[in-house]
């Protein structure tokens, strides 16, 4: 690997949980606009992969490099320009999904309400703007009254915002 000076490079990276060796040497490198995709049964590391490239966890051996230097020594700058989607996606029930796309890109940058606008109909959940993002149990985008209801909607709109992050980078 050439520790991809444009992008993120992770090399050779071994992690444990207990007895269990998790990642066993894994290395990859993603340029800009990159998209990866990681997928697998439980248990196989995909979660401590996450953790490891977003820095919230340590590898034992190997490195983790963004634009051609440790992750640890530009910290600041590198959660800056993160965007990490877990499992669960972080909205509250709350606010609109405008309310929470303005939230999520707002940690990070300035934005435009006409970005978010632009960019949650890009993602197919315009319509679901100005509602607010609680779920009432197994309801279905055709009888919302007044929340997004589907999980597909809910993830729709939390890619939303790491797709504006990505964009900004």
């Amino acid at each position: 690997m050439n520790n991809a000076v444009d992008g993120l490079s992770v090399e050779g990276v071994h992690v444990w949980r207990g007895e269990r060796h998790v990642l066993k040497g894994l290395s990859l490198e993603l340029k800009p606009h990159d998209l990866l995709h990681i997928s697998g049964p439980n248990g196989t590391g995909k979660t401590t992969l996450l953790r490891v490239v977003s820095g919230l966890l340590r590898p034992e051996q190997g490195n983790v490099s963004w634009l051609g230097k440790p992750i640890s020594s530009v910290r600041s700058e590198y959660q800056c320009a993160l965007a990490y989607a877990s499992h669960e996606p972080a909205l509250k029930g709350d606010l609109t999904a405008l309310e929470n796309l303005k939230f999520m890109v707002g940690l990070r940058r300035r934005v435009a309400v006409s970005e978010l606008r632009a960019n949650l109909d890009r993602t197919g959940v315009a319509a679901c703007a100005d509602l607010p993002v609680r779920v009432t149990g197994t309801v279905t985008h055709s009888s919302m009254h007044g929340s997004i209801g589907s999980g597909g909607e809910e993830l729709r709109l939390h890619t939303s915002g790491g797709s504006i992050h990505i964009r900004a980078l």
